[in-house]
């Protein structure tokens, strides 16, 4: 569970990093400076993920155009993501089945806390089209706290903060 705000109270202006490293390098909790160019805005903490505690996972999928939208909107509306975003523009060269291909496709950016998260691939391979797609999940280490705690929640069936 990611923390739901600074541990040091709010003595913390940002003029240091709390927390400790853990023996993987993971699991500091920054707070930054409350003004300022380039800063956060108000009392805003950046969250590394102790890997093993948290689901959050990007999810990264390749699809064609025409039925991207009806799976990003499915997912969301099941709780399995928490937000889906649909770049459009891709293009994509690859080998398949001997001939190189060259298509037109957006990439889905799905954002998620389900866990296990093989249950989400293999819904998202199930309503692919393509036979073997791209599903790449990366795990995330480090975010904007609040904005993970809403992932969590909202895939948890929490309603959002």
């Amino acid at each position: 569970m990611l923390p739901s705000s600074c541990e040091h109270g709010n003595h913390c202006r940002g003029e240091q990093a709390h927390g400790s490293l853990s023996s993987r390098g993971i699991g500091v909790i920054l707070c930054w400076p409350s003004s300022g160019a380039g800063h956060l805005s108000g009392q805003e903490t950046l969250v590394e993920v102790e890997q093993g505690e948290s689901a959050l996972q990007l999810i990264l999928v390749s699809h064609p155009t025409d039925g991207a939208e009806d799976l990003a909107r499915g997912l969301v509306e099941e709780g399995l993501a928490a937000c889906v975003n649909i770049l459009p523009g891709a293009r994509s060269i690859y080998r398949w089945q001997g001939k190189t291909c060259d298509e037109q496709e957006v990439m889905l950016f799905i954002k998620s806390a389900i866990d296990p998260i093989e249950r989400i691939i293999e819904i998202i391979a199930k309503r692919h089209p393509f036979e073997c797609p791209e599903v790449i999940v990366v795990p995330v280490v480090t975010g904007l706290g609040r904005y993970l705690r809403w992932v969590e929640e909202t895939c948890a069936g929490q309603e959002p903060l």
